[in-house]
C-alpha cells in the first residue's frame, strides 16, 4: 500500500474576528495511491478546506501534512506552486474557464505556465509549445470534445465546460487530482457522466482522485468514504 497524502493531527484556524473558528480538527488520514476517495459532510463541516490544504492552496494551521512522503507543511510558496503544478490537478465545481480563451488554450494554460520559467533556446521553446498542444489535443478527445476544441465557454454546455476543466487538470499528468463539487451546478444526468469520466480517468491514468460531494449515489462507485462533521473525520 502507498501513500501518496497522510495528515497527523492536522487542524485549521481561522480569525475573522476576536474568536477563533476551528474548521479542521485533529485530522489523521492515509490516502492511498491510485485510490479513489470521497469526502462527505453538511455545509460549514470543513470539505473544502480538507481539499484545499490536500492541493496545498492553503497551510494547515497545526499539525503535520506529508505529500508522497516528503512534510511539506513549511514550503515556502515557489517550492508549494512547482508541487501543484507538476503534481495536482484541480477541478472545481463553477470550472473557472477564462471567458477570452477557446477549450483548447484553456487546457493549454498550466502546460505553459509550468514551462514558462525554463530557460531554453527559441527553438526547443517552440517544440515545447508544439508537445503542449498535441497533448491538449489528445485529452479534449478522450473527454469527448474533439469537434469542440475551438469554442469558448459562452458556447459550451455547463457539461461541456466541466469536461474542459477535467482535461485542464489532467494537461501535466498529475498524481492526484482533487475535484470540488463537480457535478453540483450539473443536471442529474449530465452529473453522471461527469462522474462516470472521473472514474474511468482513475483507472485509465492511476491518478489518485478525491472528490468533495453530497451525492451518496455516485459515491457508491468510490473505494472509500471520508465523512468529516464539525471538522472532525466520523465513522
Amino acid at each position: 500500500m502507498e501513500i501518496i497524502l497522510k495528515t497527523e493531527n492536522l487542524c485549521k484556524n481561522y480569525f475573522p474576528g476576536e474568536e477563533e473558528l476551528r474548521i479542521l480538527r485533529d485530522v489523521n488520514l492515509n490516502i492511498e495511491k491510485g485510490k479513489i476517495y470521497v469526502v462527505f459532510g453538511p455545509s460549514g463541516a470543513g470539505k473544502s478546506t480538507l481539499l484545499h490544504i490536500f492541493g496545498t492552496i492553503e497551510k494547515p494551521s497545526e499539525g503535520k501534512f506529508f505529500f508522497n512522503g516528503e512534510e511539506i507543511s513549511n514550503f515556502n510558496r515557489n517550492q508549494l506552486a512547482i508541487l501543484r503544478s507538476r503534481e495536482i490537478g484541480f477541478v472545481f465545481q463553477a470550472h473557472h474557464l477564462l471567458p477570452e480563451f477557446t477549450a483548447l488554450e484553456n487546457v493549454m494554460i498550466p502546460a505553459f505556465i509550468r514551462t514558462e520559467n525554463m530557460e531554453r533556446q527559441s527553438r526547443k521553446k517552440n517544440e515545447e509549445k508544439e508537445g503542449i498542444k498535441k497533448r491538449a489535443l489528445k485529452i479534449l478527445e478522450e473527454v469527448g470534445l474533439k469537434n469542440r476544441i475551438k469554442h469558448k465557454p459562452s458556447q459550451l454546455s455547463g457539461g461541456e465546460q466541466q469536461r474542459v476543466a477535467i482535461a485542464r487538470a489532467l494537461i501535466n499528468n498529475p498524481s492526484l487530482i482533487l475535484a470540488d463539487e463537480p457535478t453540483g451546478n450539473l443536471d442529474k444526468e449530465t452529473g453522471k457522466k461527469i462522474f462516470q469520466l472521473l472514474l474511468d480517468l482513475n483507472k485509465s491514468i492511476m491518478a489518485t482522485l478525491i472528490i468533495v460531494t453530497h451525492n451518496e449515489e455516485l459515491a457508491k462507485h468510490s473505494d472509500k468514504e471520508i465523512h468529516l462533521e464539525d471538522g472532525r473525520i466520523v465513522g
